[in-house]
């Protein structure tokens, strides 16, 4: 189960909310806060203004990192490493 939903459009590499348009928060994380963040990947259908799943089942390793700085060279706040991440319904575009 997710603490939050969060669709990233593939082409555009913005977040977006569940009918394709893009968010202009970003998500955000409290200090000690252990959250699981369900990130769908996918592409938008214009015409049929509806979000479509890509499928991720070819990933043969996964990390994430939460940061604020955007500088390679620092540290960034938070990592999780592959064992950390669950991806079994890739092919639905869908990683916690």
């Amino acid at each position: 189960m997710s603490d939050k939903i969060l669709y990233y459009n593939i082409d555009t590499g913005k977040l977006i909310n569940s009918n394709g348009s893009q968010l202009s928060a970003k998500p955000t994380i409290s200090y000690q806060a252990e959250p699981t963040w369900e990130i769908r990947f996918v592409t938008v259908d214009i015409e049929n203004a509806e979000v479509v799943p890509v499928n991720l089942s070819k990933g043969v390793a996964w990390k994430a990192a939460v940061d604020t700085d955007f500088d390679v060279n620092t540290v960034p706040m938070m990592r999780t490493l592959d064992d950390g991440i669950d991806n079994s319904n890739g092919d639905q575009g869908v990683i916690l």
